[in-house]
């Protein structure tokens, strides 16, 4: 992670860390150290090749996942609040095409987020799915998520060796 990417993830935790304590300037006490040990953390224990981040991708994402929570929220409410009490749980099996370790787990902690759906098992790329209505186009809404995230872990080009005469 880039200076400029590091300056923007600092910023979104600390607009995390005020909504959550509603702004009170108090806390920061607590919240500028914890955000300052996160942000280290994050960037000592990542494998190096799972560093590299768009902030682009980062800014476009956050507004789609806190729409997608507010939606699914309001649906999971709706269902379950209904007299007839409208869910059909099952599990379904995906299959993840992001090639990167840290994209991957970024990908399940966001599908267990996300009301109504939950992240069972992850067994490589293999991703198994507990959500609570079947009626929902549940793998069309995981592709979408997934795409969001690739967009936030850009795949760096290999370098391919090529034969010279």
């Amino acid at each position: 992670m880039g200076p400029f990417a590091t300056i923007v993830v600092a910023a979104i935790f600390l607009l995390i860390w005020l909504l959550l304590t509603s702004g009170d300037p108090g806390s920061l006490i607590i919240g500028l150290p914890t955000i300052a040990g996160a942000l280290f953390l994050a960037r000592r224990l990542a494998p190096e090749k799972d560093r590299a981040v768009s902030v682009t991708g980062i800014v476009n994402f956050i507004p789609y996942f806190l729409l997608e929570s507010l939606r699914g929220g309001w649906n999971v409410a709706q269902a379950t609040l209904s007299p007839r009490m409208r869910l059909s749980p099952v599990f379904i099996d995906y299959r993840i095409s992001l090639d990167n370790d840290g994209a991957r787990v970024f990908f399940t902690n966001c599908v267990s987020l996300l009301p109504g759906t939950l992240a069972a098992k992850l067994d490589g790329s293999h991703l198994r799915v507990h959500v609570l209505d079947d009626r929902c186009d549940s793998l069309r809404e995981l592709k979408e998520l997934e795409t969001r995230i690739a967009a936030i872990f850009p795949v760096r080009p290999v370098a391919v060796e090529t034969e010279h005469d």
